[in-house]
């Protein structure tokens, strides 16, 4: 089977948003999607503790629910190649396990907002820990209408309805977080191909730390503020230098690129409020069953999609 991209459902609002924006991404890169549903409620743990089977009844619903999902999709994306699996598993098990390195898997979220942050599901916190490959976590727009008590309507807008869960549509550019010091070709591989699906720019952003000498150069040298203007014209140099070889092989994309003083995943956060998606590493590694901070805080605060990036 080709790569696919592989969207968890669960049933909820959420996942139905997330299964939307993976047919959006399967058409755009040409990819079949499946449509993943894993659980272990309401089923008997099998002999010897082996895989239980769904109850009859619960695995009816399971099974209209898929289908319909699938058949939704289908009808408004025509061309769309879709497969359909249900398991009897835990959902963080089935969805890392069914995805090789080369697949994308994509998982829905409750709401969004920089300003209350997101209770993380521990299925999304566990995927994008362990998965071989890229993992993106969408978050549904009716959720922040539906918090919002109908806040900021146009008047004639029309509002989707309940039953139209919908993933968060900015137009903007794609977004990565780089450190200049470890550049690695899988995130910005990612980030240069989903801009070019798109016909986006990419946004190259590293935050740059103050070097422990700062504080001693500042008693007798320039000021802070001279210190700070010179920390980041040499950070956007080494940014210019390792986006220089992405450039060429992407001149069609617009790149644009910013040094950012101390916290990272702030100014991420900040810069996802119009992207079409944000993109972060995170470090391949055996038994890793957690995220670095910055990872772990955009997937909580961002206002975009957040594709979480393996690499060596």
């Amino acid at each position: 089977m080709p790569h696919t991209v592989t969207v968890g459902l669960d049933g909820s609002a959420t996942s139905r948003a997330a299964a939307e924006w993976a047919a959006q991404e399967a058409l755009l890169a040409g990819r079949p999607l499946r449509l993943l549903h894993a659980t272990t409620a309401g089923a008997p743990v099998g002999a010897r503790g082996g895989p239980a089977r769904p109850a009859p009844a619960r695995r009816g619903a399971v099974d209209l629910a898929v289908d319909e999902t699938r058949a939704d999709l289908s009808r408004r994306h025509p061309g769309l190649r879709t497969v359909s699996e249900q398991v009897a598993q835990d959902p963080a098990t089935a969805l890392v396990s069914v995805a090789g390195p080369g697949d994308l898997l994509v998982l829905g979220a409750r709401g969004r907002g920089a300003r209350r942050g997101l209770p993380l599901g521990s299925v999304a916190l566990a995927v994008t820990a362990r998965a071989p490959g890229p993992v993106v976590v969408v978050r549904a727009e009716e959720e922040d209408r539906r918090e919002a008590g109908g806040r900021g309507a146009v008047p004639g807008e029309r509002r989707p309805a309940a039953h139209e869960p919908q993933p968060p549509t900015g137009k903007g550019d794609v977004v990565v977080g780089l450190d200049v010091h470890r550049p690695h070709e899988d995130l910005l591989r990612f980030a240069f191909g989903a801009a070019l699906r798109r016909g986006a720019g990419v946004l190259v952003l590293h935050g740059w730390r103050t070097p422990p000498y700062a504080s001693l150069a500042h008693a007798s040298g320039p000021s802070r503020t001279e210190l700070t203007a010179e920390l980041t014209r040499e950070a956007l140099e080494k940014l210019d230098h390792v986006l220089a070889t992405w450039r060429e092989r992407h001149p069609g994309v617009k790149v644009r690129e910013a040094a950012v003083p101390r916290n990272a995943a702030r100014h991420l956060v900040a810069a996802s409020q119009d992207a079409a998606l944000l993109v972060v590493g995170r470090r391949r590694a055996p038994n890793r069953t957690h995220l670095g901070p910055v990872g772990h805080a955009v997937l909580h605060y961002a206002m975009a999609p957040v594709a979480v990036v393996p690499h060596d």
